[in-house]
């Protein structure tokens, strides 16, 4: 069974400059990535720490800074696989029914606010889940 998590937002915050970034990131690329949240750079190290340890980021490689070397982190999993991890332990949490996960999906689609990109983006999901599960 795969594990299930849940991040705090400043630990979604970290995933989110990796996924939007795409490639393995050093701790002071992070830092600066995330400026808005004015980090220390401890903190940081400490969130990094929490997120290796819900096995939600690994350590990729060492990349040199200054004279020293540091440690490049990727996120092991894609930022959809994480929402869909969550409306899952969601599920499970609260004991929500698979047909109240119909009922919501079948409600946001009818939405005023969807439109045929966001239409498009969920055919592709369940497309790849599909294909997933054959």
């Amino acid at each position: 069974m795969e594990k299930k998590f849940s991040l705090t937002p400043n630990e979604y915050s970290i995933l989110s400059v990796m996924w939007e970034k795409g490639r393995p990131l050093a701790r002071n690329e992070i830092v600066e990535l995330c400026k808005d949240a004015d980090w220390k750079s401890s903190s940081v190290h400490i969130l990094l720490n929490q997120l290796l340890e819900k096995e939600a980021i690994r350590v990729e490689g060492f990349v040199r800074t200054g004279k020293n070397y540091g440690r490049t982190y990727e996120p092991t999993l894609e930022k959809e696989a994480y929402e869909l991890m969550q409306l899952d332990k969601l599920v499970e949490d609260q004991h929500v029914g698979r047909a109240a996960i119909s009922k919501f999906a079948a409600g946001f689609i009818g939405g005023e606010d969807v439109d045929m990109e966001t239409l498009d983006e969920l055919e592709k999901l369940i497309l790849k889940r599909k294909e997933q599960l054959k």
